[in-house]
């Protein structure tokens, strides 16, 4: 082996790592190939950075497409609410006329989620509205119509059905001739009883039965439903300012007002209350299409086992309505043994599924819950919260978010048998200074809700 092929091997050893090079005149047919491989590799390197040029722009052009497409989305949702306020000020223009009372009606679905009894109360003492409920039923509804109407002639003197059974379809909401309407929730609607429907005979109004609306539930609805509304009372500053980042023209007909569910706060003293009774309140949300605050499929079974070891806590179980269904659905257990489940509960303390448990947080010492609209509702009882955490649940309110700041976020079952223990058996709670802070900043328990809705009614019908 002459130099020349020392050489040449010796660089194709160092500058391309090639191992076993052959002696003789094979090397320069190494080389000669390794030059074409070589020159491949570069056009292949190419031909990459073309490519991820080239995707690096269709991603561009898709996020444009999606910004246009939003952008598009909200100029019809504006178009929309302009037109839809044209409509609310011929019928605003003819109840402003009215001398006699004016027929308020509260659309509802769900007894779980009645959040206007304080207004309903208010307006019937009145000498401006007449007050009456319609019970309707929701297309996927889980109870009986019949069970949801028992609950509203219990706590309410007018009471029509929105619904027949026999034929399976919804009664048209005009049939009931209201000047006025309040809805508890923006989802599963009927056609003939949506606000769009309503337009040209009454002024609809909504606030969220859970102390403000998940912005993707905001988001949902805002072509077919808030654009319809002639206003839309939200909790507080931060939840205006967190509708009107989602579509800036929801800031023409959104009112800042509190929530009349928590006028049952008002001169509310903790010291009044026995603080006895340690609530566990499960959410549904546990599918893929839901807020997925939901955590029963890692805490479900561990709450309960943890409860019959405590026996001397007075338990009270308050699962959402639809959460039976959602761990059927999810395969977490069978019929019997959810069933089992439920039965298991109301043996060792209480089992609670009515829509009027303000009486019980106030007598109770702690919640342990993953629902999003107890987290500002039980806030008021100052008393600490097991926040059971879902590390997919990030769609909460903008208040939420500050109230979750004074909770203790459980992620875990280490977690929560820590929290379980130093909560309920040792009775530490250091967050409790810091929820007291944030709840002077809310004014929560201060200032009447119903008052301020009534008077922005009067206002707008001229009646001040």
């Amino acid at each position: 082996m002459n130099w020349d092929d020392k050489y040449l091997i010796q660089f194709l050893q160092n500058v391309f790592s090639v191992k076993n090079v052959k002696k003789g005149n094979c090397v320069r047919k190494q080389i000669k190939l390794l030059g074409i491989k070589v020159k491949f590799k570069d056009k292949c390197k190419t031909l990459f950075n073309t490519c991820s040029e080239l995707q690096n722009t269709c991603n561009e052009l898709w996020d444009k497409m999606n910004r246009m497409d939003r952008r598009m989305s909200v100029m019809n949702i504006k178009i929309c609410y302009l037109e839809y306020q044209k409509k609310r000020e011929l019928v605003l223009e003819k109840l402003r006329k009215e001398k006699r009372k004016l027929r308020v009606c509260f659309h509802v679905s769900e007894n779980e989620k009645w959040n206007a009894q304080s207004l309903y109360d208010a307006m019937e003492k009145s000498e401006d509205f007449y007050p009456f409920v319609v019970v309707t039923k929701k297309r996927d509804a889980t109870r009986s119509l019949q069970h949801h109407t028992k609950f509203f002639k219990n706590y309410c003197k007018n009471v029509e059905i929105g619904f027949d059974e026999q034929t399976n379809s919804s009664t048209d909401l005009k049939q009931f001739k209201p000047d006025i309407i309040f809805y508890q929730q923006p989802w599963h609607l009927h056609a003939n009883q949506s606000p769009v429907h309503m337009l040209d005979c009454a002024l609809s109004y909504y606030f969220s039965y859970s102390i403000g609306d998940a912005p993707t539930n905001l988001q949902k609805h805002l072509k077919d439903f808030y654009p319809a509304l002639q206003k839309y009372f939200v909790f507080s500053e931060e939840d205006k300012n967190q509708c009107v980042s989602i579509c800036d023209c929801l800031d023409l007909n959104t009112s800042v007002v509190g929530h009349p569910k928590l006028d049952v706060y008002n001169n509310y003293e903790e010291e009044d209350f026995p603080k006895k009774y340690v609530i566990y309140a499960p959410h549904h949300s546990l599918n893929e299409l839901s807020l997925h605050y939901g955590t029963f499929d890692w805490n479900g079974k561990y709450i309960l086992e943890w409860a019959k070891v405590h026996p001397e806590l007075n338990w009270v179980f308050k699962p959402h309505p639809q959460l039976k269904q959602a761990v059927l659905g999810k395969g977490l257990m069978t019929a019997n043994e959810i069933e089992q489940y439920y039965q298991d509960w109301a043996d060792l303390g209480t089992y609670y599924d009515d829509g009027n448990y303000f009486d019980l947080f106030k007598n109770s010492k702690c919640l342990i819950t993953d629902c999003g609209s107890f987290l500002t509702e039980y806030f008021p009882t100052k008393n600490p919260v097991i926040h059971l955490r879902n590390p997919k649940g990030t769609d909460y309110s903008a208040t939420n978010k500050i109230i979750m700041q004074t909770y203790y976020d459980t992620w875990n079952i280490e977690q929560l048998r820590s929290y379980l223990e130093d909560i309920l058996l040792n009775g530490n709670d250091t967050k409790r200074e810091k929820r007291l802070s944030v709840l002077k900043k809310l004014k929560i328990g201060k200032d009447c809700c119903t008052d301020k809705i009534i008077r922005e009614l009067k206002k707008d019908l001229g009646r001040l």
